[in-house]
């Protein structure tokens, strides 16, 4: 594994090398947020695995209740888009326009 990391620093050497100032202030905030993305991640499965060792050793407890009820939790929704709206004051996002909608618009 070494070795591989060792290649890749030498890799993004060179091509640090190659690159503008502008290009390498892009690459680098670029890298930044992968960064923070995969130390995320990797916090996110260890949680994981550890909620899933919990309801291994403790089956029948309300922790263990609890930890399934997070693993199976739902992904926060986006909130809708201001042009996901047709202008109504009450109306509600549509996904996508009808069929006849899109007639109307191009006749």
């Amino acid at each position: 594994m070494q070795k591989l990391r060792n290649e890749y620093t030498q890799i993004a050497q060179s091509k640090a090398a190659l690159m503008t100032a502008e290009e390498l202030k892009a690459a680098v905030a670029v890298a930044r947020e992968e960064t923070s993305e995969l130390r995320a991640k990797k916090e996110l499965a260890a949680l994981v695995g550890n909620l899933s060792k919990l309801i291994e050793k403790y089956p029948q407890s309300k922790a263990a209740k609890e930890a399934r009820k997070l693993l199976r939790k739902p992904e926060i929704n986006p909130l809708p888009k201001l042009e996901d709206f047709d202008g109504e004051p009450d109306s509600q996002p549509r996904s996508e326009p009808a069929a006849e909608e899109f007639r109307d618009s191009t006749e």
